[in-house]
């Protein structure tokens, strides 16, 4: 078994891979191996043969029906001796291959393929080859994934309407969006990117899908944060499916502007979406139809009942704002509120401004105060937070993601395809590389008090957002503020309690204030999907976000607990990349492809794996 806290080495090289190594003729040589293998159906343990001790693989869909990752001879052979006849994997191709190198010491031969799922899928799959001590070229990691269905193509391209329409569309735009004529067979409660993005893949799978939005116009959720927001990853890594961004949208998009786009992507899409369309109850019957109880237009709005197959939440990445008991906050004569209702600092000039917490929120809230002319403001950190630049973790963490790059499916494809212990043991080496680079302004946030540390397993911001979303900041001008004083820091004493004129810490020391912004965090999403269902439903959902026993997401985009009920969320580009297995699931289900069977074997073998290479 694979967990998150299990050790894994990255192999290295005793000195780089040469540029003119042979590369397609290394990766054909080991896949004409490896395909009749897999095509035979009963070649397990010739298959693990090709494989390096402490390998990988993972597997979407394409013979699991799951998320699954296996490592090591015995877990892999147990999960292709159970699977390889049932998938039944054929016409496998190598269609690219090339060399990709970490200096000094990382560096693989990277393969994507494709093939077919019986009689009903389309796959695509990448293989990671690394030298070994005795000079063989063996898998490290292998990925398979389901990527589309035979008989149901998207309906995009040469299979658009082709049909003219006079005078017509408005009137059955209409009707299709009102669900006049038929019930929908997907239900997505939220219309963020998340609900939007699953509901355009549906869309170009003939799946009948209704968003239900609680604000009163798409993007609300995003209109209705602070005004100083603005998405911190870039244009290109937050790249939509079917419509791209403009070439002149900037690279890091205000939240009003991204409001506005999504706005727009519905439109343009023609996605089904009920605005102002509150939540107010899902069951099920007796025949365990989805019971979906929506009030429109505000709460003397009309009522209607939905009977869709599925339901999916899109309710965001976060749960309900997390206020901790603080002692003596009632005795506070001054304002205290969570980030959750910040709007703007302007109203806050000439006032003493704390703030208890010290992540994204945290560092946001403080900046505004600063450049709306805020004299104190003073952040309270209860704990170290991992900091890294933009100017270093865009170059670092974008990769492929960039101007002029391939377009966001084949980096995806890539992404997705390296095991998440892979990826942390990455990520740690990149942290330890990007403090070298940001050295000079983590020297003065230390010498502010600042406490800097690398998060959950030392492996910076992407594995934190993995496990707890949260507890860094990439910097986009605060953590300047803080060296240049403009932001003061309290770092060195736990916070006691609350008082009329501020807060006093258990070494004695007080810290004045007209204002408090409790910047701490949001709770577990789960309690925000749980509100949504009938007690009985709810308790079957299962823990929500984090990382399972082979490092898979709990309950996202795949089965959490409760039959035909499924959750999506994270950020812009997971929600991308992860749309299409979770469209694909449902569309397989409609069709009578996948009977809801998943491979849920523990495949693990009783001892750990242990690296050889």
């Amino acid at each position: 078994m694979t967990t998150p806290n299990d050790t894994h080495l990255v192999p290295l090289l005793d000195k780089p891979l040469p540029a003119d190594l042979d590369v397609t003729g290394i990766a054909r040589e080991w896949f004409s191996r490896f395909a009749p293998l897999v095509q035979s159906g009963d070649a397990a343990p010739q298959i693990v043969d090709l494989l390096v001790d402490d390998s990988f693989w993972r597997d979407v869909l394409a013979m699991s029906w799951d998320f699954r990752t296996f490592r090591g001879p015995t877990s892999i052979k147990t999960f292709l001796d159970h699977r390889l006849d049932v998938a039944k994997l054929s016409n496998l191709k190598l269609e690219k291959s090339s060399l990709v190198q970490f200096p000094p010491a990382i560096g693989w031969i990277q393969g994507i393929f494709t093939f077919e799922v019986g009689d009903y899928g389309l796959g695509s799959g990448v293989f990671r080859l690394i030298l070994t001590p005795d000079g063989r070229w063996k898998a490290y990691t292998v990925y398979t994934s389901l990527t589309g269905l035979k008989h149901y193509p998207e309906k995009a391209g040469k299979l658009r309407n082709q049909l003219p329409n006079h005078g017509k569309w408005l009137e059955q735009r209409q009707r299709e969006v009102e669900f006049v004529d038929a019930e929908p067979y997907v239900v997505v409660v939220g219309g963020g990117h998340s609900g939007l993005m699953t509901a355009a893949r549906l869309k170009h799978l003939d799946v009948p899908t209704l968003v239900l939005e609680r604000h009163d116009r798409i993007g609300d959720g995003w209109r209705e944060r602070y005004d100083a927001l603005c998405l911190h990853d870039t244009v290109w890594h937050n790249e939509f499916p079917y419509i791209p961004y403009p070439p002149s949208w900037p690279v890091y998009t205000p939240a009003p502007k991204f409001a506005d786009w999504l706005e727009f992507y519905a439109q343009a899409l023609e996605l089904n979406v009920w605005t102002s369309a509150l939540v107010e109850k899902v069951g099920k019957d007796e025949r365990g139809r989805w019971i979906v109880t929506v009030r429109r237009g505000g709460p003397n709005g009309t009522v209607r009942i939905l009977h869709p197959t599925h339901v999916i939440v899109a309710a965001g990445y976060f749960g309900k704002p997390h206020v901790p008991h603080f002692e003596g906050k009632e005795n506070f004569k001054g304002e205290v509120f969570h980030t959750a209702e910040f709007i703007s600092a302007k109203k806050n000039v000439g006032k003493k401004v704390v703030i208890i917490g010290c992540g994204v929120s945290a560092h946001d809230v403080a900046a505004d105060h600063v450049e709306n002319g805020v004299g104190e403001v003073t952040m309270y950190q209860r704990r170290p937070t991992y900091v890294i630049t933009q100017k270093v973790s865009t170059p670092l963490f974008t990769g492929p993601y960039h101007e002029g790059g391939p377009p966001a499916a084949i980096p995806d494809l890539a992404g997705n395809s390296l095991p998440r212990l892979v990826i942390r043991t990455l990520l740690q080496g990149l942290t330890r590389y990007a403090e070298n680079l940001d050295k000079g302004l983590l020297d003065g946030l230390a010498a502010k008090g600042f406490r800097y540390g690398r998060g959950d397993n030392d492996a910076g911001f992407y594995w934190m957002s993995l496990v707890r979303g949260g507890g860094y900041y990439i910097d986009v001008g605060a953590s300047q503020m803080i060296v240049d004083g403009k932001i003061k820091m309290k770092s060195d004493s736990e916070l006691d309690r609350f008082t009329e004129s501020g807060l006093l810490f258990k070494d004695g020391s007080h810290l004045e204030a007209d204002v408090i912004v409790l910047a701490t965090g949001y709770g577990d999403v789960r309690e925000k999907v749980c509100d949504l269902f009938e007690p009985e439903i709810a308790a079957k959902i299962k823990p929500v976000w984090g990382l399972d026993d082979e490092c898979e997401m709990n309950s996202v985009w795949r089965d959490c607990g409760v039959e035909n009920l499924w959750i999506t969320l994270g950020n812009i580009s997971v929600a991308r990349s992860q749309s299409i297995p979770l469209a694909l699931q449902i569309k397989a289900i409609k069709e009578g492809i996948f009977k809801g069977e998943r491979y849920s074997r523990d495949c693990s073998p009783p001892e750990p794996v242990r690296s050889r290479i």
